[in-house]
């Protein structure tokens, strides 16, 4: 029978391995439940279901049994404690299983599923609170991406991408441009242009001085030789430490996070219109982004930028006495199976 062959072709089509577990483990659940009500096997519930859909929906005959039995199944799941998200999940999969095999999705609207619970929330930024978190950075090296990150609306994996040929209006213009117009974004690919503002500038200075000492600068060179990981990690200490009171979700304060906040202070301060603020952003638009660049040009977005760069700049306290130098460490050598140790730069 082509039916009794849906379920392995479902599962068989599942793209990571993962996933298949999970959906067989719940399609297993699924399959004992269907016993429980008289029904054979998971396969014999999509021949039901199936004979179920030819007949008019308000009629006698129409029994309703896919409703019936998802809205039963859902309320099992949580009659036995199962969490929520789990819930959600195994629901998902005889969700996902009914659109592989009959072409359309069936709404679990109806079936009393539990409210998911929220496992990740940022944090409500300020100007005030970035400043006494960016405070708690007693490294160089990220404080000065943290700044940048806030001051610029960049995604992590674009300020790590940064090399110095990036810089071409460092030490000459201010506000100083981030070109994105021809890379674009890492994640869509979207052309884009962003500024940092005098507090990043300086943070850099002070950055190449130390990273540098003297030596002429390989354009290839990153700005931040570290790691998305390492980052993260750094963060997360420092957001445990200023979170005294405790926060019910993971990641308060990723780095993320403050592209969200560049976005909220920008708009909020009224000063620009709010399509200036997305194409800083990089949020694709109607329309073609490099078009916009070349025909407002880059003194336009520089103005632009200057009239919220107050909203965006934190005030910091002075790192700590301790020689800059000593502050910075870096991974060296290439990844081999293993990450090389972290190595002070210029102690």
């Amino acid at each position: 029978m082509v039916v009794e062959s849906k379920v392995q072709e479902y599962l068989g089509s599942l793209k990571t391995e993962g996933t298949r577990q999970t959906y067989k483990i719940a399609l297993d659940r699924f399959a004992k439940f269907l016993q429980s009500r008289g029904i054979e096997s998971v396969q014999s519930w999509l021949v039901a279901v199936d004979e179920d859909r030819t007949r008019p929906v308000m009629s006698e005959e129409n029994t309703n049994i896919a409703h019936k039995t998802l809205k039963g199944f859902s309320e099992s799941l949580q009659a036995e404690g199962l969490a929520p998200d789990s819930t959600r999940c195994y629901m998902g999969a005889i969700q996902n299983l009914y659109l592989f095999v009959f072409h359309e999705r069936y709404s679990l609207k109806f079936t009393k599923l539990p409210d998911a619970l929220e496992q990740t929330q940022k944090y409500p930024w300020t100007l005030e609170s970035i400043s006494r978190f960016l405070s708690t950075f007693d490294n160089l090296m990220y404080r000065c991406l943290g700044v940048l990150l806030l001051q610029s609306g960049l995604t992590l994996q674009d300020a790590l991408s940064l090399t110095m040929s990036d810089l071409t209006e460092f030490g000459k213009k201010c506000p100083m441009e981030l070109n994105f117009i021809s890379k674009g974004r890492g994640k869509t690919h979207v052309p884009f242009s962003t500024f940092v503002g005098k507090a990043t500038v300086k943070l850099l200075e002070n950055l190449l001085e130390t990273l540098l000492a003297g030596k002429t600068p390989n354009p290839d060179d990153r700005i931040f030789p570290i790691t998305k990981q390492s980052v993260e990690a750094y963060w997360r200490v420092r957001a445990r430490r200023f979170l005294e009171e405790g926060w019910p979700y993971r990641c308060p304060m990723s780095p993320h996070s403050f592209r969200t906040a560049f976005r909220t202070l920008a708009y909020n301060s009224r000063t620009i219109p709010e399509l200036d603020i997305e194409f800083f952003l990089a949020h694709k638009e109607k329309r073609d982004m490099r078009h916009i660049y070349t025909v407002n040009g880059p003194e336009y977005f520089r103005q632009s930028y200057a009239k919220i760069e107050p909203y965006i700049t934190p005030v910091l306290d002075p790192l700590p006495t301790e020689p800059i130098a000593a502050q910075v460490s870096v991974r060296t050598g290439s990844y081999n199976g293993k990450f090389s140790p972290f190595k002070k730069i210029c102690v």
